[in-house]
């Protein structure tokens, strides 16, 4: 199947781009030859030209806001110099008066077999400057063919062919000599701004381009925008200033200029547009997929006769009404003029698709990375690709690396684990095991771990009752043997150790509340220290020892700064500590090693990182074998791929490397899983001196973060790593995660349908747009790179009560956010499916989303805060993103008003009550609401918030529903009639299209589009009483779900001799029995860690000194409780407060608006436009992103399938600078 569609694929190519650009050039003449027409206003014709030209120019524009962060800081210089910036500013100008003069003034004189072959000679001054390339290479480089010869021979052919084809058409009067002159100026014009090596120098900023150098793009984008309707406008003025006043001008123009939405003009110029776009993506695709001579040469080279014929036999008396033949004067002077064009196209077309022939080294190589520039020209659409295009890039990245994507991976499972009934356990235990046992994770290469840390597990040696769930869940369901697992006490409370089917290790941590400090975050940091500062440097070979641990001082190195340049300045500053410090947001110097980033400026690869020893000399020699693959890289032609440029040479070591005993070790690691690692014939894996030139390997290291209720597969977590490998810019990466109750009730369906509408809609479209902005810790995968550099903050105490939601209950926004703050990204993938489980009462969903709200309000602040740093650091944070990010944050900020309105307004519309009789009382009703929740107890704030919640579900359900049909039921009888107009009112159906919509292009989810219903009822409860409801309880710190949970044990112990049964107790008697078995079991085979072997000793100590560092109960404190409660009631009170007065002033300014409209049809138009006015940008930047994203993710599939094993995928790299 595959070998018949690698034939197929490039056929289908080729025709569909051969049809695309056949019809780009057609809607061209076609729109050129209806301004001929007499029933086309002159004002109308000029608006349509206008759009024709600017149209590219906008969308690039969009493009280059979209993708670009102009603002994001770098170390280079951003500008190129000032000779070349006036250069390029200059460009612009002449690009713009030349695109509108050839259009304006000469395309609308000339005949289709003259003006589409005359427009190639555009490629003359890129063939000129080939051949004095050549010539100043080598004299026996300019004798090869075709860069010497040929390309003199084509270049001088299409600069001097247009200007005899104009001096032809001038001399037997066809054109003017204005115009003779403007065909001449503007396409060498063209030719000369439009050629490689200008624009290379014009947005060089040293000597080679990057990706700073991409934003001058958006000044020159602006300029080229500014400068064409500077230049339409004089166009206009030379042509009717003589005769009329500008005055009159401007009002003949807002008249006239609606006569472009008239079909004879919109379907020209609509097709052109649209056609522009795909063929332009086609083009890309055709060159992304490697199939660059059908998919893009052959079509080029075929459209032009095509439209010429199609122009000339069918179209111009057809639907032109034009004769190409007769229309433009006698034909001999026509004919020679064609016969110079048709040289003028053919030579330097065939020279310059040369390039295009060759391909890429990479599948779905970036489109900025292939091109010089953004869009494409509606007149040279081909010239513009042929001029952007080199299929080895234009040298923007040509660094070292030392990245090796096929690099062995691993992966640390870490779960947090609280007070999980049995069932949720035993799914996480199911999933974990799964993962063990998989095939397609050793055929990945990747190596597992499994680490779960559980509060309050055990009190000395006695374990607590979750912790004996957990246990016995381990000896029932998957036969582990108590007696031949070690059971160990450390100082942070107790560790299990055992072994899952498969070879997996499992490790439980359990947390003693009187040794570290409780709760979720602290748990987080324990397992993040524990995988970078000791797993990490054990299972490569090193060895922990904080006695011999280097500490680098923050204020003498900062991340990202390393180079091997300053590498021996920063050697001198190293100072050694008898212990680590563990929670740096640099933390290399706690793994005994300096980090070395040999990248320049624009490299998208993760550091080098050395193992620093005693001998100065061996790191000089390190440091001067990575200075000579450097060196060894300045000469490669072209981008590298620094995903795959040291692939071979890191798999094939040096003479020495390959007799040391560190390679030999290296090499037997990689049997690591293999063996029982715990058994005593086991190879010893940390055995090893500090000594060693060990490598750690961060950016393949990953933190696969989950809660203890999760249910996943070794699918899902293979996407999230293929996601993570294949683009190195990312911090992480989440999934889709389900949600699922134990009951089925209203409140579960709600969740089902809010999950998909924001996994949907958010999720898909900062996919695209920039960077997701919260990873959930429920199944995420995390990179060791990236969380390095954020521990420092992400450790530190709650020293302020806003924090205490930043960082405690919002521990993986905050966690995201640091990253982004960082230069990260985070990516999302629809296909790593999970499911956790979700509250199915309203008492325990309303504290959930209390804790939910709170962190989300909190971290959406904190967003905003550090918003300039976000933009400064993070390329992610583009105008568009930006811009979306704000006007979500104030929609979320005035959502209960608007909610308010939508409800009251929609009463008044659909039922006929009136607006201001529902609209007080309710705002009351919010209002004394709020100050219930500040004065009752939780039990009374959440019966009454359920009442509230019927109540107004209800309402808000009856209102959307009637609504609809109202509305939908007023448009199919306008349709009937024949008199359909669009209202404002109709924005409200797109709210719901855009998710049938979204649902539809999740086919797998489709189905959950029918929960929407209980996502209307809830909807007033969580845009108007939860908020008001979370903030009222900002001083509860309670985790809220999970508090009544109680342990269930099976009642039969099961460890040897340790069993025991009474048959003559029942009850509690027998559960009692089981837990002190279990307890029993477990204490007997505990023993104290530092009675271990070596290994254990060492592990010992790296906890001792986490906890005295750390996470001791004494160390690293917050606020005091009492202190903690009294600030945070007074940020409850302000914030309460800003809150109903800010919401109250928004619903005085909407009903301002609402009552100001008399007639019914006004006001439902009027609440249309508050909806659109809301709702309309986010939800047109979701929709959009989503399209764009699931477009995206077929074709890198269908590329990767299809010709995955002829050439690797490209691999996104990461800047130094972030």
């Amino acid at each position: 199947m595959r070998k018949w569609l690698k034939t197929l694929i490039p056929a289908i190519f080729c025709i569909i781009m051969l049809s695309l650009l056949t019809m780009e050039k057609v809607t061209f003449i076609w729109l050129l030859r209806i301004l001929r027409h007499q029933d086309v206003s002159f004002e109308a014709g000029y608006v349509a030209i206008g759009t024709f030209i600017l149209f590219p120019y906008l969308w690039s524009l969009f493009q280059m806001l979209w993708n670009i962060s102009f603002l994001t800081k770098v170390e280079e210089i951003q500008l190129p110099p000032l000779q070349n910036l006036l250069l390029g500013i200059v460009a612009a100008f002449i690009e713009s008066a030349s695109v509108v003069g050839f259009t304006t003034s000469v395309a609308t004189s000339l005949p289709v077999y003259i003006l589409l072959p005359v427009v190639g000679s555009v490629l003359s001054v890129s063939l000129l400057s080939d051949f004095v390339g050549c010539r100043t290479k080598t004299v026996s480089a300019f004798d090869e063919m075709p860069c010497g010869k040929f390309h003199t021979i084509g270049g001088v052919i299409a600069t001097v062919g247009p200007t005899v084809a104009a001096l032809v058409l001038y001399l037997y009067s066809h054109i003017n000599w204005l115009q003779a002159l403007i065909m001449g100026l503007s396409l060498v014009g063209l030719a000369t701004v439009w050629s490689p090596w200008f624009q290379i120098r014009i947005l060089m900023t040293t000597d080679t381009l990057s990706g700073s150098q991409k934003r001058v793009h958006i000044l020159y984008g602006a300029l080229k925008v500014i400068g064409i309707l500077l230049f339409l406008t004089l166009e206009i003025y030379a042509k009717r200033g003589s005769n009329e006043t500008m005055e009159n001008i401007l009002n003949n123009f807002s008249v006239s200029w609606t006569d472009v939405f008239t079909w004879k003009v919109m379907i020209p110029l609509s097709c052109n547009m649209f056609t522009g776009i795909v063929a332009h993506g086609f083009a890309y695709l055709g060159i992304a997929y490697c199939i660059p001579v059908l998919g893009v040469v052959v079509p080029m080279l075929l459209s032009t006769p095509t439209s010429i014929a199609l122009c000339v036999t069918v179209l111009s008396p057809t639907i032109y009404h034009i004769d190409e033949l007769r229309d433009f004067g006698d034909l001999t002077p026509l004919l020679i003029a064609t016969f110079v064009s048709a040289l003028s196209w053919t030579i330097p077309y065939f020279l310059k698709t040369s390039e295009l022939i060759r391909k890429p080294k990479f599948l779905y190589v970036p489109y900025e990375t292939l091109f010089l520039s953004y869009g494409w020209n509606s007149i040279f659409f081909d010239q513009k690709i042929l001029l952007s295009y080199k299929h080895d890039g234009f040298n923007r990245v040509a660094e070292e690396t030392t990245v090796n994507a096929t690099r062995k991976s691993r992966i640390y499972v870490c779960t947090t684990m609280y007070r999980e009934a049995d069932y949720e356990m035993e799914r996480l235990l199911y999933s974990l095991q799964g993962l063990s046992q998989s095939q397609k994770i050793k055929d990945e290469n990747c190596l597992l771990e499994a680490n779960i840390f559980m509060d309050n597990g055990c009190s000395g040696r006695d374990l607590k009752e979750f912790a004996q769930q957990l246990v016995s869940l381990l000896v029932t369901k998957f036969s582990m043997n108590l007696e031949e697992s070690q059971c160990f006490e450390t100082p942070y409370g107790m560790q299990l150790r055992c072994i899952l089917d498969g070879g997996m290790p499992l490790f439980m941590h359990l947390k003693d509340p009187v040794k570290v400090k409780p709760k979720k975050r602290w748990s987080q940091c324990m397992y993040i220290n524990y995988v970078l500062n000791y797993k990490s440097v054990t299972t490569n070979g090193g060895r922990y020892s904080s006695s011999t641990m280097p500490r680098i001082e923050k204020d003498k190195v900062k991340p990202g700064k390393d180079t091997i340049k300053n590498i021996d300045d920063k050697i001198e500053t190293i100072e050694y500590s008898p212990y680590p410090e563990y929670n740096r947001a640099f933390v290399d110097d706690d793994q005994g090693f300096v980090s070395r980033d040999t990248t320049p400026a624009l490299s998208h690869c993760s550091s080098a990182v050395i193992l620093e020893t005693d001998s100065v000399k061996e790191t000089d020699s390190s440091a001067s074998s990575i200075e000579a693959e450097a060196a060894a890289v300045d000469h490669y032609p072209g981008v590298v791929n620094i995903g795959y440029l040291y692939d071979e040479a890191d798999e094939r070591p040096s003479q020495a490397e390959a007799k040391s005993e560190t390679y030999a070790f290296q090499k037997q690691l990689k049997k690591y899983g293999e063996c029982d690692p715990w058994s005593s014939s086991a190879a010893r894996r940390y055995d090893v001196s500090i000594e060693m030139d060990t490598e750690v390997d961060d950016d393949h290291t990953y933190i696969l973060a989950t809660d203890a209720d999760m249910d996943f597969e070794d699918d899902a977590v293979l996407e999230l790593l293929h996601m993570c490998n294949s683009d190195h810019r990312l911090g992480g990466a989440c999934g889709r995660t389900h949600p699922v109750g134990k009951n089925c009730s209203s409140i579960v369906w709600h969740q089902i349908f809010e999950y998909a509408k924001d996994f949907w809609m958010i999720k898909n479209a900062q996919n695209v747009i920039g960077s997701v902005m919260c990873a959930p810790g429920c199944f995420s995968l995390y990179r060791s790179s990236a969380i390095k550099q954020v521990m420092d903050e992400y450790a530190s105490p709650t020293l302020t009560p806003f924090t205490v939601y930043v960082k405690d209950t919002g521990e993986d926004r905050w966690m995201a956010t640091l990253m982004m703050i960082h230069g990260w990204r985070l990516r999302f993938s629809a296909f790593a499916d999970n499911t956790t489980y979700c509250p199915d009462t309203f008492e325990e969903f309303f504290k959930q989303r209390r804790r939910w709200i709170l962190s989300d309000i909190a971290n959406a602040l904190l967003v905003v805060q550090n918003m300039i740093s976000l933009i400064r650091n993070n390329d992610c944070f583009t105008f568009v993103y930006v811009s979306y990010l704000l006007n979500m944050f104030i929609n979320n900020v005035i959502t209960p008003g608007t909610a308010i309105v939508m409800i009251t307004a929609g009463l008044e519309l659909v039922f006929d009550v009136p607006y201001i009789t529902t609209t007080a009382p309710m705002a009351a009703i919010v209002f004394i609401y709020a100050i219930i929740c500040t004065r009752t107890s939780t039990s009374t704030q959440t019966k009454l918030t359920s009442v509230l919640t019927v109540l107004m579900g209800s309402v808000f359900v009856s209102v959307a529903v009637w609504g609809s049909y109202k509305i939908v039921a007023s448009m199919v009888s306008e349709v009937l009639v024949g008199h359909f107009r669009f209202q404002q009112h109709y924005v409200i159906l797109m709210l719901t299209a855009s998710l049938v919509y979204a649902a539809l292009v999740h086919p797998r989810e489709s189905y959950q589009i029918v929960y929407g219903f209980a996502y209307l009822f809830i909807f007033p409860a969580m845009h108007v009483l939860l908020p008001i409801y979370s903030i009222a309880n900002i001083i509860d710190q309670s985790w809220g779900t999970r508090d009544s949970t109680k342990a269930k044990i099976p009642k039969l112990s099961c460890f040897g001799g340790l069993k025991r049964r009474r048959k003559n107790k029942k009850g509690k008697e027998e559960n009692k029995e089981s837990y002190d078995g279990i307890s029993e079991g477990v204490k007997a085979n505990t023993r104290d860690i530092t009675e271990g072997n070596e290994d254990d000793q060492t592990e010992n100590i790296f906890w001792d000194d986490l906890r005295r560092r750390l996470l001791g109960n004494d160390t690293n404190i917050g606020l005091e409780k009492a202190e903690l409660a009294e600030r945070l009631r007074s940020l409850r009170n302000k914030s309460l407060t800003g809150l109903l007065v800010v919401n109250a002033l928004w619903l005085a300014l909407l009903s301002f608006f609402y009552m100001g409209v008399d007639t019914p049809l006004s006001r439902l138009n009027v609440y249309g436009v508050i909806s659109g006015a809301l709702y309309g940008f986010t939800l047109i930047i979701q929709v959009f992103g989503l399209t764009v994203c699931r477009i995206n993710y077929i074709l890198q599939w269908f590329a990767r399938y299809l010709f995955g094993d002829e050439k690797k995928m490209w691999v996104c790299g990461r800047n130094k600078k972030d």
